[in-house]
């Protein structure tokens, strides 16, 4: 898996395998650096994810805000990442693609979202830059610039 760099660049289905693989959820933090399955049991009978924190307290001085996004990832990743593959097909269907494209219009490189549309039987390609503009371009310049 790529770490740091652009967000467009991850695999979207592959994390949301990952999140699927992982014990089932809700999880819970118990506000003292361990993160468990939140199945109703009383804390202390719960089933433990991970914990946070050891004798060496200095080293894990953020270990409660650590749990504490752990715990909410559990339901927030798949829930964020669901929401977003559903948008991309949405911006699909509607001829929109939301990476960063590059094309020519009038002998001169364009940058922004591309938008596709059948005019008379024939596809329109235009760029939305960063600016505000839209400009028809030629469709053989096109690239994923990402």
């Amino acid at each position: 898996m790529e770490r740091g760099g652009d967000v467009d660049k991850r695999d979207l289905v592959k994390d949301l395998k990952l999140c699927n693989r992982a014990t089932k959820g809700p999880w819970v933090n118990d506000d003292g650096g361990f993160v468990s399955v939140d199945d109703g049991a009383p804390i202390r009978f719960r089933a433990d994810i991970c914990q946070m924190w050891n004798k060496f307290e200095d080293h894990f001085e953020n270990h409660k805000a650590n749990a504490e996004f752990i715990a909410e990832a559990r339901e927030g990743w798949p829930h964020a990442i669901k929401r977003a593959l559903r948008a991309e097909e949405a911006l699909k269907r509607l001829g929109i693609y939301g990476a960063l494209y590059r094309a020519k219009h009038n002998d001169k490189w364009v940058y922004g979202t591309l938008t596709r549309f059948k005019v008379d039987d024939e596809w329109d390609y235009t760029i939305w830059s960063n600016d505000g503009c839209c400009y028809k371009v030629d469709p053989e310049t096109v690239e994923d610039v990402g």
